[in-house]
């Protein structure tokens, strides 16, 4: 196979008598072309996808490349819009209630009313989704629209569109470019036969991937010409979103007619939505495409969620319409009644004369003005509100949180990100806080800090290699650690540095060696080191290594993101542990040049070597290592492998020594207590006899297409074995900026905070101590047991009583830890309550060892304990059993409503942490270093953990008060219209009649008093300076502006007092002895809607605590807008000659009458009064927080108090007492009963 190391000088240089070969089988077999390679690939299995690749391959039955993110075209918006919105209850009730308005047997108002209000809503709706649509057709037309460079038989390109792409495909992409679908890599111009793509889009990560051409049997494709002609089948997996995972064969024909076959796996694969980097150009064959392509499979929409407020509405919503539902069975039983008791005896009503509408059946009847009345009192309900809700949420979101500076790292820094604007008031209910540890609170640049060699340790904690000087190895080796610089000294000054750097470390008896403390006479006379001295290859680099070295010098270093210049090289690595590793060796001594495909070129105290690299077995989180064998140059053969402690001592030989492994231990227990992550590394030297055995299984489980991992994974156990211990490596990763005191904020606010970690449990403690979530290290209750689950059930029981007996002594939250192996033997088991409620006892809970599936389960156990807990105890008698199910839908409904108050928030910024994040109530994605596939399935984004704390308690709490006040005075406006008709059916005989046209009624509930509320919920705020509500964390969630007692007492109770006054004053002032009567129901009824009006925008401004331009030119214009409507409507239908004196006539009427305005101005000021009176007791005498925090506020202001920034940098100028506050009560204890402003304000809060 060395016929196919071809090493054209030019890219596009054609090999004549490949060509030639492919040229003459072609013409001497077309019709079967494929036909050998279909024969050796008869056993493959039949569902995996199979992808022709020759100058005739035919491939068409594949997925197109072109992709459709938007949601509707021209055709379907209308059908699906309608559909998506009319499948919600809420907006199929408007729609019965629009269509029953056509039925003038039932309706009493016009039907254009109803329709109008439901047209216009619709509208709204509609605008706001064809215009999030518009921009998805325009990103998919830019897409869909780019250039893409087809290979051609002579190595040249025609361009074509990216939606003209098709399975087999040869494509060529040069530098710079997105690979327009997912591609096998067959040719990379570059002369180290490697090409690096950026992956940012795809996974968040910034350093550069190394992608390998196909190994054609040891040899490459030299041009684009040769990949052209390649004939050859891939059989590969079926479409699939893993992005770290691809399983394929490649069966080509070699020159000479022969047919072979080698596996394909990710390291070939290059990915839609990558971008090619520092490589020329490669050329690959399309393998998926469109909307099969990994990166297109994972754009899937996070998990549907529901906001508290929804389920919130659910339960209120069902209880009015139950309310509306007796309301018109009591309507229209009164009428029956009153018909036969009076309307009989009223012969101008002539209801003896039955007709349409007026049956002679009761029954009859009794539906037709059921009808009525459900159509007349339909206003109980707002259908406003929830195209105002989607639209303040998705101002909340996509405005203010997407835009704050403060939640931004810097200008140039990643702004937060909203992806699920549907639960944005889940921010301010959050009670839990689960959390992941490496990059979501610590900062994921990792720097080493101390090894271990066999038993003895260098380096330490205060070793900072990042600050030592470029270019001095020997001196930073001494400041690193003396002894260590001590040994490399006295190893070059006897020789032995070089031999040992060319054979790959020292031999297997060295290596069998307990203590790395022997003297060097001592090793002087080992057998297998006097061989090394001696050996020419120490010096002599293969052809392999030369050419790694060319390469090395051609392309300047692996993975160079471009930065050029004479500064030091920029590493790239798949991990940021790896990538400390080489930076600190480099600053010591020990340096990576260059990495080609089948080589490596390092530097060892100054000793050029290069190793040639014949197999690696990828890390999983299941092996949790892994491993690497390397030919040396004097040709031994070395297995490399480097894990976690728990993988990697059970796999040293047998017989290691008890002194070493305890040694080992005991360095492990130090660095981890010192907060560092620590790396086990091991090796031995394999006979080429058994590499080459173990190597014939490894190719077989690789070509493998079923089950290939398991495969790949039994067979490295079986090389993976009796390893020697070399050592350990330590790194620290930092915590990241603020986290401490974001933590400390949480905490003050109530919420109880966990970390889940994979780390040891040493590491895990010391980490939760530096950011404060543990503050007493020993006193924490630890919950280890390696035994039964009963056992684990036994110990969990034993901490509860004790978590109890320190919570009430110590007047503080117990701390608590527990292990993976703990959490395996108790989730899932009748354990799992025992640990659920000791955690709620638990201020903080510290998870270590945990993999990502018991991270989503610990978040699923502490949902369904809160459930639990709602629930009361059940009634031991047969009589409190029997209530106990009379009254289980109230109790249903009550454990939904105070579910509200109680989220689950999971944070995370890895793939190992998206579980977690979807099984909780909200999932917050950290935009950091290990990826975007937690920012790509959480419902919002950040940066950095500390604009968690602003993000919850400024952002959340403002959702939670903006949009609890939207739902109150939504129904509060509602309610009081609604009341008013039923009020008017108490003098109209119960007939059902309206005082107000529909289409007055449905630009009141549409537009007139939608206005100002919605811009009350957008711009509302309880205090004037943000950063008060980061000051005062135990005001967070204490008491929310949306429970059932103050939705029914705003909502519906004040509803009804306003209702009255409302319609009883200008009823009871008709009158027809003036000289101009305003006597008809008409007249009344505009009265009461213009007092209604009014009414609604008094209160509105009177709760409203922060008047903003926006929100009064709002209040204003729908309130001023009233006046002009009577006429406007009248002169309306006057233009479109709609005989109706309703309308005509009337408005001017109404406005020329000073009666008029004297009733309207005494609703106005008896309600207001009321109202103002009932505030003005509230604020005195029983201040909520926001009150109190308002006026702690003006009160600062009026002393020129400095108050805390809103910038969360800033040094909180209202820090709360040392100590977790208790939430209950803190009104009371900072602000007393009786108004802190009435009584000189001598309350204080916590320093203001």
């Amino acid at each position: 196979m060395g016929a196919w190391r071809w090493r054209a000088p030019i890219a596009r240089t054609v090999n004549p008598s490949l060509v030639s070969t492919f040229s003459s089988k072609r013409h001497q077999d077309p019709p079967g072309e494929w036909a050998q390679l279909e024969d050796a690939e008869a056993h493959a299995d039949r569902d995996s996808r199979r992808v022709l690749l020759g100058p005739r391959a035919h491939n068409a039955h594949f997925q197109g490349n072109a992709i459709t993110t938007s949601k509707y075209n021209i055709v379907t918006f209308l059908p699906i819009f309608l559909f998506v919105m009319f499948s919600r209850v809420a907006y199929l009730y408007f729609l019965l209630q629009a269509s029953l308005a056509w039925w003038a047997v039932v309706s009493p108002f016009t039907p254009y009313g109803p329709t109008i209000a439901l047209v216009f809503v619709l509208l709204v709706a509609a605008g706001k989704a064809a215009a999030e649509d518009r921009k998805r057709h325009a990103e998919d037309r830019r897409t869909n629209n780019s250039a893409a460079h087809v290979v051609q038989a002579d190595g040249g390109t025609r361009d074509c569109k990216w939606w003209e792409v098709r399975v087999g495909m040869l494509l060529e992409v040069r530098d710079g470019e997105d690979f327009p679908a997912d591609l096998l890599c067959l040719h990379c111009a570059s002369t180290n036969h490697v090409c690096y793509v950026k992956t940012t889009n795809l996974d968040g990560e910034s350093n550069l991937k190394i992608r390998r051409p196909l190994d054609l049997k040891g040899g490459v494709v030299g041009s684009a010409a040769e990949a052209h002609a390649l004939v050859g089948v891939l059989r590969c997996e079926p479409p699939n979103p893993n992005l770290h995972y691809f399983a394929g064969r490649f069966t080509y024909r070699a020159p000479g007619g022969s047919v072979a076959a080698v596996p394909v796996d990710m390291n070939g694969m290059l990915l839609r939505g990558t971008t090619l980097k520092n490589s020329g150009r490669i050329v690959g064959m399309v393998v998926y495409t469109g909307s099969e392509s990994r990166i297109q499979m994972n754009a899937a929409p996070p998990p549907r969620k529901r906001g508290a407020f929804d389920t919130f509405l659910n339960v209120q919503i069902t209880v009015v319409l139950a309310i509306q539902l007796v309301l018109c069975l009591a309507c229209s039983l009164a009428s029956l009644h009153w018909r036969q008791a009076q309307g009989f005896k009223r012969y101008h009503l002539a209801l003896t004369n039955f007709s349409e509408g007026n049956y002679q059946s009761s029954a009859a009847y009794l539906g037709i003005l059921f009808l009525t009345f459900w159509i007349l009192l339909s206003y109980l309900v707002p259908i406003s509100l929830f195209v105002t809700m989607e639209i303040v949420k998705f101002a909340l979101c996509s405005v203010f949180i997407a835009f704050d500076p403060a939640l931004r790292e810097g200008k140039a820094g990643e702004q937060a990100r909203a992806r699920n604007s549907d639960i944005v008031e889940d921010l301010g209910l959050v009670e839990y806080v689960f959390s992941d540890k490496t990059g979501t609170l610590t900062s994921n640049e990792m720097q080493l800090r101390a090894v271990a060699v066999k038993d003895a340790a260098f380096g330490g904690l205060g070793t900072r290699l990042e600050d030592m000087p470029e270019g001095s190895a020997e001196a930073n080796l001494a400041a690193f650690d003396g002894a260590l610089a001590q040994a490399a000294r006295a190893l070059r000054e006897h020789g032995f540095l070089p031999a040992a750097a060319a054979a790959g470390g020292s031999d297997a008896p060295t290596l069998a060696l307990s203590s790395s403390s022997g003297n060097l006479q001592a090793l002087e006379q080992s057998p297998g080191l006097r061989r090394m001295l001696h050996t020419p290859a120490a010096d002599k680099p293969s052809p392999g290594a030369r050419e790694a070295r060319g390469a090395a010098d051609a392309d300047g270093g692996a993975g160079d993101d471009g930065a050029g210049g004479d500064g030091p090289p920029i590493c790239q690595g798949p991990s940021p542990d790896e990538v400390a590793l080489v930076e600190g060796a480099r600053r010591l001594g020990f340096e990576f040049l260059a990495r080609t495909r089948t080589h490596i070129s390092l530097r060892m105290q100054g000793h050029k070597v290069d190793h040639e690299v014949l197999t690696t077995l990828d890390f999983t989180s299941e092996r949790a290592r892994m491993s690497t064998v390397a030919r040396a140059p004097d040709g031994t053969l070395r297995l490399f492998c480097k894990g976690s402690d728990q993988a990697m001592l059970a796999r040293l030989r047998r017989g290691t020594d008890a002194d070493l492994l305890a040694a080992t231990h005991a360095h492990l227990r130090r660095f981890s207590v010192q907060g560092l992550r620590t790396l086990v590394l091991a090796s031995r030297v394999l006979r080429e006899a058994e590499y080459d055995a173990w190597h014939g299984e490894y190719r077989e489980a690789a070509g493998s297409l079923d089950d290939r991992e398991a495969r790949i994974a039994a067979v490295a156990e079986r090389i993976e074995r009796d390893l020697e211990l070399v050592g350990i490596t330590a790194i620290e990763d930092k915590l990241q900026e603020g986290v401490p005191d974001t933590i400390r904020l949480l905490i003050d606010a109530g919420m109880k905070v966990w970390m889940i970690t994979g780390d040891k449990q040493e590491t895990a403690i010391n980490i939760a101590v530096a950011c404060r979530l543990v503050h007493h290290a020993d006193k924490l209750l630890v919950a280890n047991e390696d035994g039964s689950p009963e056992a684990a059930q036994a110990l969990l029981q034993d901490l509860i009583g004790e978590a109890r007996r320190r919570n009430a002594a110590e007047g503080a939250r117990a701390e608590m830890v527990i292990d993976g192996r703990t959490l395996g033997r108790v989730l899932g088991s009748a354990g799992e309550g025992a640990l659920a409620e000791l955690a709620s006892l638990c201020g903080g809970v510290v998870v270590c060892r945990a993999s990502p599936a018991q991270k989503a389960a610990i978040v699923r156990m502490m949902a369904r304990h809160k459930q639990q807990h709602l629930q009361a105890s059940a009634p031991a008698t047969p009589l409190g059993r029997a209530l106990r199910a009379l009254l289980a839908p109230a109790r249903a409904a009550r454990r939904q409503v105070h579910g509200v108050r109680s989220r689950m928030l999971a944070i995370g910024d890895g793939a190992n942490d998206v579980a977690m994040i979807q099984a909780a109530d909200l999932g917050i994605g950290v935009m950091g270093k290990e990826g975007r596939q937690a920012t790509n399935n959480a419902d919002f984004a950040i940066s950095q953990f500390r604009f968690l704390g602003r993000l919850l308690l400024v952002h959340g709490a403002l959702a939670d008060y903006r949009l609890g006040r939207l739902i109150k005075y939504s129904f509060y406006k509602n309610i009081s219209f609604a009341s008013m008709f039923f009020f008017f059916q108490f003098f109209n005989g119960w007939s059902g009649q309206a005082p107000l046209d529909g289409v007055t009624a449905a630009f009141y509930n549409a537009f007139f008093t939608s206005l100002p509320i919605g811009a009350f919920a957008l711009f509302d705020r309880p205090v004037r300076q943000l950063g008060t509500l980061l000051a005062a964390p135990q005001a967070y969630n204490r008491k929310s502006p949306l429970t059932t007692r103050a939705f029914w007492k705003t909502g519906v109770l004040t509803a009804i007092v306003h209702a009255s006054a409302v319609f009883f004053i200008p009823y009871l002032s008709l009158s027809n002895v003036r000289q101009r009567p305003l006597d008809d129901v008409n007249a009344l009824g505009k009265t009461m809607f213009i007092s209604m009006i009014g009414v609604v925008s008094l209160e509105v401004a009177l709760i409203s605590r922060f008047w903003t331009g926006w929100f009064i030119a709002a209040w204003a214009l729908s309130w001023a807008l009233c006046f002009p409507w009577l006429i406007l409507l009248g002169t309306i239908y006057s233009a479109i000659r709609a005989n109706d004196s309703t309308m005509i006539g009337t408005g001017r009427a109404l406005l020329g009458a000073p009666i008029f305005w004297v009733e309207v101005l005494l609703v106005y000021m008896i309600t207001f009064s009321l109202r103002f009176a009932e505030r003005s007791a509230r604020w005195l005498f029983f201040p909520n927080d926001d009150m109190v925090l308002a006026e702690r506020e003006m009160e600062l202001e009026r002393r020129g108090t400095p108050l805390a920034s809103d910038a969360p940098e800033t040094e909180l100028a209202l820090r709360p007492a040392e100590g977790r506050a208790d939430k209950e009560g803190w009104a009371e204890q900072h602000g007393g009963c009786h108004g802190a402003a009435a009584h000189g304000g001598n309350g204080k809060l916590n320093g203001i």
